[in-house]
């Protein structure tokens, strides 16, 4: 038997003018919804 799952997160912000701090805030949104995704896959992988 074959099971397909599609998990998607998003997330909207707004621009900030200093590009480091852009850059870093992106990094750290990323970071936490690969962390998000993770643990839905972790709970999805238990009830199978």
């Amino acid at each position: 038997m074959t099971r397909n799952f599609y998990l998607q997160k998003k997330f909207t912000f707004n621009d900030q003018s200093n590009k480091f701090e852009l850059n870093q805030y992106k990094k750290n949104i990323q970071n936490n919804l690969v962390d998000k995704i993770y643990q839905d896959l972790i709970l999805i992988l238990r009830t199978i």
